[in-house]
């Protein structure tokens, strides 16, 4: 319970209008409305950089989810940020070790499991290089 109080006190002090009735609990203030959400360019570069990693790390499912959110991400950037970040991801390579070729055609499938409390079993077998 102690959380929910800490949540509704740090949305006062950002400025939002929380109020109170008795037999209605908390409520935001009728005609108060969140602001769009918005990046800074800080934020905006490191979720470019997170995209090679992606790109390098994850199955097409979540290659494609990510990609999709990035677009998104880029939808409500200024103009200026826009080119600033077209200018970075021009730039940016991720070189992975040719013995780090792992198959992540599974990611998805695992973190599917994860979330939903589903067993899963695995096989896997080691290969020695001589």
């Amino acid at each position: 319970m102690r959380t929910v109080y800490r949540d509704i006190k740090a949305l006062g002090e950002q400025g939002i209008p929380v109020s109170f009735e008795q037999h209605k609990g908390y409520y935001l203030v009728q005609g108060y409305f969140l602001p769009p959400v918005s990046f800074n360019m800080d934020e905006a570069n490191a979720l470019l950089l997170v995209e090679s990693l992606v790109n390098g790390f994850a199955d097409n499912f979540i290659r494609s989810h990510y990609s999709k959110v990035l677009t998104k991400i880029k939808a409500v950037l200024k103009t200026g940020q826009k080119e600033k970040l077209e200018t970075l991801h021009q730039h940016i390579k991720l070189q992975i070790p040719h013995r780090l070729n792992f198959n992540f055609e599974y990611l998805s499938i695992i973190q599917n499991a994860i979330t939903e409390k589903h067993l899963i079993e695995l096989n896997y077998k080691i290969i020695r290089k001589k």
